[in-house]
């Protein structure tokens, strides 16, 4: 579950997003655990621009009005065979659409990787991905292939609300408005 919040004060948007997750893609790619672990050591993805859809241009030659949001910060989650990062976003309508169409969609990288090409007998090719050289963009996408997602959205320095702890003093005190309706 998603907390949807913006930080108090600055106005700072950010979310926790899963930008890809080790194992065989929709898109025919196996993605190495060590090939994302190394990513995030490397911090290879720190500081990415993401934009909406992939481009038909080559990526260095996005527009800045195209930015709508980039990655600060990557983690590799061990349970989930997971690179997940933390994404501050520029644009408030886009963040505000990404909240309510959270579900219908989530990131796809554009990157330059290191991989071998396997032909099966069955004439089916797949790319095992050994490593990210240089990643271009990662695009916000509808059908993301290798796990791309949104995990959470949450301000700076605020944890997501554990609601069984939360007492009607509680909301008295810091969302009268909420116990009102």
């Amino acid at each position: 579950e998603s907390t949807f919040q913006v930080e108090e004060g600055t106005g700072k948007m950010s979310a926790k997003v899963r930008i890809i997750s080790a194992g065989r893609s929709k898109n025919k790619r196996n993605y190495r655990e060590s090939a994302l672990q190394g990513a995030v050591t490397k911090g290879l993805f720190n500081g990415v621009r993401m934009f909406v859809n992939h481009s038909t241009t080559p990526p260095l030659k996005r527009s800045l009005t195209d930015m709508v949001s980039a990655i600060e910060a990557t983690h590799y989650d061990d349970a989930a065979k997971a690179i997940d990062a933390d994404v501050v976003f520029f644009n408030k309508d886009f963040f505000e659409y990404v909240q309510r169409a959270k579900d219908y969609m989530g990131d796809s990288i554009n990157a330059l990787v290191r991989g071998t090409r396997i032909k099966e007998p069955s004439g089916f090719v797949e790319e095992d991905i050994h490593e990210f050289v240089q990643p271009h963009s990662v695009d916000w996408v509808i059908y993301p292939a290798a796990g791309g997602q949104i995990l959470a959205f949450e301000s700076e320095g605020e944890g997501q609300v554990d609601w069984t702890q939360i007492t009607l003093e509680d909301l008295r005190e810091h969302a009268p408005q909420l116990l009102e309706s």
